[in-house]
């Protein structure tokens, strides 16, 4: 009697696109001992030998190995939708994003409604006439969607890391510009819904220029590295930004692994650190790397001053050089001059 097979957790499946080490390949079925695969043309790197593409058995002890040495590379899956280049996936979004889409959506849900009660038909015009209707439901509305995203409240008692964004609950925020009632806004908003859905909501505002190139993810993930480097390390802010650097790197090699792969961190410069790291202020870095005693002897107020019992008693006047023209118009006697005496003046 035949030995049953071994399970094997299926990393493949049909026509799939992978690659182990250079070679390419697709899988043409997929059986009890493994996948029928058909392999690319593909050239030795060693012996600059080409081989030709012929199809071949590839065993599930031998994919699983594949995977845990990190040699195998899944391109393309059949059942994955591949999205365009200028998409921005929703646990991209950032959370000023989100709270502008959800007040969109409330006034889109609320003219749903509105339809569905057979109060209007869906007309631009109809939209105006009830815009302070639509936007007193769409206030409730608008809690019920918060109250849905299901977000973890911070714990009372909980040591908060410097630097970290304070993010409070989405609030409805409603901007209503030119004198209009925002009844054409509320009408472009829900057919956008009707159409493209949730993601049709989301505003162009992070194209705008103005805008820091690295995401408040990172911000965080700094700011707390940054918090437990200087109790660990003692480092300068100077010495920051390799280790900051480093960790990063770790981070995004772990978020790679994974599957399917997270979205990974940009590599911030030497100014983002830096500017990371003053968020924390000169006393508390001084005294969280060299202690309280050796930040008090260097950052305190060396005795009381200069001591005066009378009017100048004790003058100190400073030399420089300065234009007489600009001193006169910084004290304002250039305007009781006459026109002869200014032209005098400039030249």
């Amino acid at each position: 009697m035949a030995a049953p097979f071994k399970k094997y957790r299926y990393l493949l499946e049909p026509r799939c696109r992978f690659r182990i080490g250079p070679r390419h390949a697709e899988v043409i079925e997929q059986r009890e001992e493994g996948y029928l695969v058909l392999w690319e043309e593909w050239v030795d790197p060693d012996t600059g030998e080409v081989h030709e593409r012929k199809p071949g058995m590839l065993t599930h002890e031998r994919v699983a190995n594949e995977n845990n040495y990190g040699q195998l590379v899944v391109i393309q899956r059949p059942k994955v939708i591949v999205l365009d280049k200028q998409t921005i996936r929703r646990h991209w979004r950032t959370r000023d994003e989100t709270s502008r889409m959800l007040v969109k959506k409330a006034h889109a849900l609320v003219a749903e409604e509105l339809i569905a009660e057979d109060m209007f038909q869906g007309r631009r015009a109809e939209f105006e006439r009830f815009a302070e209707l639509i936007t007193s439901r769409a206030r409730s509305i608008h809690a019920k969607l918060v109250a849905e995203l299901g977000e973890p409240k911070a714990r009372n008692g909980k040591r908060a890391v410097y630097g970290s964004l304070q993010r409070s609950e989405h609030q409805f925020k409603l901007k209503l510009r030119g004198g209009s009632n925002g009844g054409q806004s509320f009408y472009n908003w829900f057919r956008t819904w009707k159409s493209k859905g949730e993601d049709g909501l989301f505003d162009k505002y992070r194209n705008c220029g103005g805008n820091t190139p690295y995401p408040s993810e990172l911000d965080d993930f700094v700011a707390g590295l940054i918090d437990d480097l200087v109790d660990r390390e003692r480092l300068d802010f100077s010495a920051l930004k390799d280790s900051v650097r480093a960790a990063i790197q770790a981070e995004n090699a772990r978020r790679f692994s994974q599957t399917p792969p997270q979205p990974t961190l940009p590599l911030p410069g030497y100014a983002y650190v830096q500017k990371q790291a003053r968020r924390m202020g000169y006393a508390a870095h001084a005294g969280r790397s060299h202690g309280i005693d050796d930040a008090y002897k260097d950052l305190h107020a060396l005795g009381v001053g200069v001591e005066t019992s009378r009017a100048l008693e004790r003058v100190e006047i400073d030399e420089y050089t300065i234009d007489l023209t600009l001193l006169m118009k910084i004290t304002g006697l250039f305007e009781y001059l006459t026109p002869d005496e200014k032209k005098g003046a400039w030249t």
